[in-house]
């Protein structure tokens, strides 16, 4: 399990970065990309039937696929092996279900800012309260700004977030939460660079992995997705406890771009030819 605490001190900005010394996962298969995560767990590709959030499968297709912010994060939960089966179909490797900061009866205000290396901005808050009166009712308001570059040339990383929440607890036993978010993203497709030239050197020298391999005024990755739903739990009695979460998510995608697939040797220059002789 990835806590909160362990989220903030590496300062993680993706889910597969959070899960980097998680034993058993290969995080981020594909490298730097800000587009999507990228897991295997025990060999097999979890991203698309085994990511969860608040226990509820976030289902996706080719590149339509949601994306979590990790300051919206209480822990991450990785389970292992053929006990993934619980959760519903998937593969054997095993499953990651990350879990939503929620309401916590309390009141406090958490702001924090930053600028990485790579001129990268970001802006974020975490607020929570609670009615003053019955202690019913409590509130969270989660939110996040971030523009600036990447490690590649001409791509941005962009992103717009905000998460209400709302709980209701009219008993010891009994908690209503809904649950709200909005995640806007932009940047650019991903850059595949061959592996002689970058990890290792070829011919013709070094490639700068900075380096832009597709057309910056073409090039574009735009996703906008919206998330509603909620979580109900009451103990019908110490040994028994009955639990129900239903989420309704919208997602919508706009990508465009151009890639290499390697390096391809210049075709020599063709023999000269002698001019057509005359009698």
């Amino acid at each position: 399990m990835v806590g909160a605490k362990q989220i903030q001190d590496q300062q993680a900005r993706t889910v597969d970065e959070a899960t980097r010394y998680s034993p058993g996962i290969h995080s981020q298969t594909f490298g730097s990309d800000p587009r999507n995560d990228w897991f295997l767990i025990r060999g097999f590709s979890e991203q698309t039937t085994g990511y969860y959030l608040d226990g509820l499968q976030l289902f996706s297709t080719a590149f339509a696929t949601l994306k979590l912010e990790p300051w919206n994060l209480e822990r991450i939960e990785v389970v292992r092996g053929p006990s993934a089966v619980l959760y519903g179909g998937g593969d054997p490797g095993g499953l990651i279900n990350a879990v939503s900061k929620m309401p916590t009866f309390t009141t406090f205000g958490t702001v924090e800012g930053g600028v990485n290396n790579y001129g990268n901005v970001y802006g974020a808050t975490d607020v929570g309260g609670v009615d003053a009166t019955k202690n019913e009712w409590a509130y969270r308001f989660v939110t996040l700004g971030r523009v600036g570059g990447t490690q590649t040339d001409h791509t941005d990383e962009d992103r717009g977030f905000v998460a209400p929440s709302l709980s209701y607890r009219p008993d010891a036993a009994t908690t209503f939460t809904l649950l709200g978010q909005y995640q806007h993203d932009g940047t650019n497709g991903q850059n595949f660079l061959p592996y002689q030239g970058t990890v290792t050197a070829a011919r013709y020298g070094r490639i700068a992995r900075s380096l832009f391999t597709s057309e910056p005024s073409l090039d574009k990755f735009e996703r906008d997705q919206a998330m509603l739903g909620y979580r109900f739990e009451t103990a019908l009695n110490p040994n028994l406890i009955l639990r129900q979460n239903v989420r309704y998510n919208v997602l919508t995608v706009n990508h465009q771009t151009l890639y290499g697939v390697g390096t391809r040797r210049r075709p020599p220059p063709p023999p000269p030819t002698c001019p057509a002789s005359t009698s």
